[in-house]
């Protein structure tokens, strides 16, 4: 019995105000009315069990885009008929945040998370208008103030070959502007060749020493989840204690879980990212808020993610082949057809990622290390999380 359908993620519309030169989204005008937006924020509330509350993420394209129309009042509607307790999200590139809008929706409980990828020169390249203007200025104008609203935002970014060169001036750039916390994925969709991956290799050196020297100064560096990860990931190579954490457990479960996305007619998808518009002939497709979720779809979607077996660069002899997570399924399925096949890509900035834990550890490691202290501290603290994350899973 699959649980009901609590949680989505709300694309009220496909177009939006930047043409990213990494976006795989096919913008078009189509806007979700506000009644199927209430009509699915009272279906979700029907789906949620007392366990879990009812959540939604605004989703695009770009949300804003719709906040006039669907996000301003579908939050007071929510707030006067549900209170509190539904959680809401939202996704955007910010460029179309103001002061006033901020205040709004930290009164009102909406957590906000902007794609950002870096300073100036990185973000109006990477993250143009359509009219060719890049978007730097508009965004960094509301930075002060997004962060006062959102103290623990995280930085979140996308790497290209065109701009690698610039991931730690980025990471700086994030710290400077009064972020704590930042993710960096490369994207998938583009060819990275041996040159462009070994810029990132250089970049990502520097920003193991940056963190490094943070410790060493007794600072708190800036927390990275993808670093975060590999230390886990080598407290349970390292332990090997046959903890089945595989990939099923750890991500999204592609439809089986209580989370869904919902297009501007209504319809229901297994992932965000795959909200075609297309309704029951997209392979993603689920139901629709209206008459429900198709239980069988479900079930032959969970079939394709559970049944085949990862495959992506050297598996057998990849030192993470026991604890990979298979990437996003999304991505796989977009980059090459299968949920199950990860992208050479994805499987490189994993290693690259991991040896950079490596380097980490061995350089704060020893007893005499200035920060090596802290550094124990804060890894005896991933083990205790790891730990407990491990007996859960086979309790």
């Amino acid at each position: 019995m699959l649980p009901k359908i609590s949680s989505a993620f709300l694309n009220v519309t496909h177009a939006c105000n930047l043409a990213c030169r990494y976006c795989f989204v096919e913008q078009h005008p189509e806007f979700m009315p506000y009644q199927v937006a209430r009509d699915a924020v009272d279906f979700l509330a029907g789906g949620a069990d007392g366990t879990r509350p009812p959540s939604i993420t605004f989703f695009g394209g770009e949300p804003m885009l719709a906040w006039d129309t669907v996000i301003r009042p579908l939050v007071l509607y929510i707030r006067d008929t549900y209170g509190d307790e539904y959680s809401l999200n939202m996704t955007t590139n910010g460029t179309l945040l103001t002061p006033e809008i901020l205040d709004f929706l930290r009164d009102h409980g909406v957590g906000v998370m902007i794609s950002i990828d870096g300073d100036r020169e990185t973000q109006d390249y990477n993250r143009p208008f359509h009219g060719g203007g890049g978007s730097y200025e508009t965004l960094s104008a509301i930075l002060p103030h997004y962060l006062a609203c959102n103290p623990s935002a995280v930085f979140r970014s996308t790497l290209i070959p065109a701009t690698a060169e610039h991931l730690s001036e980025n990471v700086a750039y994030a710290e400077s502007t009064g972020f704590h916390s930042f993710f960096l994925i490369p994207n998938v969709f583009e060819p990275w060749d041996e040159e462009s991956r070994n810029t990132v290799e250089r970049e990502m050196r520097n920003v193991s020493d940056r963190i490094i020297d943070a410790f060493a100064s007794g600072r708190q560096p800036m927390s990275f989840s993808t670093l975060e990860d590999s230390f886990q990931r080598i407290v349970r190579i390292n332990r090997e204690t046959g903890c089945n954490c595989t990939r099923s457990e750890q991500k999204c479960g592609l439809g089986t879980g209580p989370f869904a996305s919902v297009d501007w007619k209504g319809n229901l998808y297994a992932c965000q990212e795959m909200v075609s518009c297309k309704g029951s002939g997209d392979p993603f497709y689920i139901g629709d808020i209206y008459s429900g979720p198709d239980e069988e779809k479900r079930k032959t979607l969970a079939a394709r993610f559970s049944a085949g077996k990862l495959h992506g660069d050297n598996c057998e002899s990849c030192i993470l082949r026991s604890v990979c997570d298979g990437g996003c399924v999304a991505n796989n399925y977009m980059a090459l057809g299968d949920v199950n096949a990860v992208p050479d890509t994805y499987c490189w900035w994993l290693r690259l990622v991991l040896g950079e834990a490596v380097y980490i550890m061995n350089t704060l490691g020893e007893p005499q290390t200035a920060g090596h202290e802290d550094f124990r501290n804060y890894w005896m603290r991933l083990q205790e999380r790891e730990g407990y994350r491990c007996r859960s899973k086979m309790s």
